[in-house]
């Protein structure tokens, strides 16, 4: 609350210092804002300063300690890297391969940064290496941060294994890519179908041009059609929010403060269908 009260007062005193100078809001309606956030706080950090300081906030200390400092610039690393996986992770296309592969190269990532720490190499956090650059910490200090990002880093990393153990694909690749070397459906009875589609010529030239893996074995329903219900079953599971995220966006797009008593069921699903209405047919019926 005492942000919206002074927010005003804020703004016009660094309006010249700062071009981004609003935070941004509604974090649990805008999914994309909470992943920015500790790394626009921590960009107006000197201008939150002199804002608690003015208002004689007890925060105003952590806000003048380097060592504090040195933490939020490594978090605010952290969380722009884990959002630039969420955002990775989301689209309408996204497959659960593309789920797997994108996790399973984070986690490698993880372990990059450990051994990086081990030799010193802050490289990979870019804010964090600017931050100590430009002020001066006791050795004592760096290695105390040191220490806790790698702590941090690996429970991060178990965390990971949890939520999203190593699986098996290997029975399923014959879905990611048909026509690669020694690919096996693992069904006898799709056996004689699999081995017609991978020596079908005009089927591999439409695989090889197809935009997503999705869209190749739609177009093979009729002449797969075994095949094809497999695929799906395996590439079709609900493994984004997309569709939710997307959903709520366009309703408070359609549900603003003019229509904010509008039932807009009907109404989504035309904002976020990729079908194009057959407007002539749908008014000549009205007729």
């Amino acid at each position: 609350k005492w942000w919206f009260a002074y927010h005003r007062w804020y703004a016009n005193r660094f309006r010249v210092v700062r071009e981004a100078i609003s935070l941004l809001l509604h974090t649990e309606v805008r999914w994309l804002s909470r992943g920015k956030i500790l790394h626009r706080l921590f960009e107006l950090k000197s201008e939150v300063l002199v804002f608690l300081t003015d208002k004689n906030e007890a925060m105003k200390d952590l806000f003048s300690d380097p060592h504090w400092l040195s933490k939020l610039a490594y978090l605010s690393d952290v969380f722009e890297k884990l959002n630039g996986l969420n955002l990775s992770l989301q689209g309408n296309s996204t497959t659960l391969f593309t789920v797997l592969d994108k996790i399973q190269a984070f986690k490698r990532k993880l372990n990059l940064y450990v051994t990086q720490l081990d030799s010193n190499d802050l490289s990979s956090f870019p804010s964090l290496t600017t931050f100590l650059e430009e002020n001066e910490l006791a050795n004592d200090d760096i290695h105390g941060l040191r220490f806790e990002i790698k702590d941090h880093l690996l429970q991060l990393g178990k965390n990971f294994d949890k939520y999203f153990p190593p699986g098996n694909t290997n029975d399923l690749e014959w879905i990611r890519n048909p026509f690669a070397e020694n690919s096996d459906t693992g069904a006898s009875e799709d056996q004689e179908s699999f081995i017609d589609l991978t020596c079908d010529s005009n089927m591999k030239d439409l695989f090889y041009n197809s935009s997503t893996l999705v869209e190749f074995w739609m177009k093979i329903q009729n002449a797969y059609p075994s095949l094809h219900k497999r695929a799906l079953k395996a590439l079709l599971p609900f493994v984004t929010t997309y569709l939710c995220e997307s959903g709520f966006s366009q309703m408070l797009y359609l549900k603003n403060k003019y229509r904010n008593k509008l039932n807009v069921s009907d109404d989504i699903r035309v904002k976020i269908s990729n079908i194009q209405p057959d407007i002539e047919s749908i008014v000549s019926d009205k007729k």
